[in-house]
């Protein structure tokens, strides 16, 4: 009898193709994870910023001047950025102080008010003597300034 021996070569190319595929599952969920990780960040820093621009906002109501006769009355709002950082009014509204509904809108496309400078807006709006309103100025990081004003 003669003795024949075996080599176990079986065992070790499976074991490879093991190793290989764990390999590629690896570096495939590390580049995965490095990407979403990027984009998060990138997502973070992005609301970071505008959050805190948001809060170096500010604008100073400055006067506010009712005018005219009907039918062409009008308001005329000058606010002046008291900030340290520029910004651009995108929307004034009027709105009821009492139950919050909306009287007028107007959206601001010349906007921009740079450190320290002023912005007037006349906007016509049959206005009543006497009848109080809220005035919102909303810019375009979405800060909202209010003040009630009446005729």
């Amino acid at each position: 009898m003669a003795i024949t021996h075996r080599r176990a070569l079986a065992s070790i190319v499976t074991s490879a193709i093991l190793l290989s595929s764990i390999a590629m599952l690896g570096v495939g969920l590390v580049g995965w994870s490095n990407s979403n990780l990027l984009s998060h960040q990138r997502d973070l820093e992005t609301t970071f910023s505008k959050n805190i621009n948001k809060l170096n906002e500010h604008i100073t109501f400055e006067k506010i001047w009712f005018g005219g006769t009907n039918p062409n009355k009008f308001i005329s709002i000058t606010v002046t950025n008291t900030g340290n950082i520029g910004l651009n009014v995108t929307e004034i509204r009027f709105v009821d102080p009492n139950d919050l509904t909306e009287l007028f809108s107007s959206t601001i496309y010349d906007g921009g008010i740079a450190i320290s400078e002023s912005y007037t807006s006349e906007i016509n709006y049959d206005w009543t003597a006497g009848s109080a309103f809220d005035i919102l100025v909303n810019t375009n990081r979405d800060t909202l300034f209010r003040t009630q004003v009446s005729p």
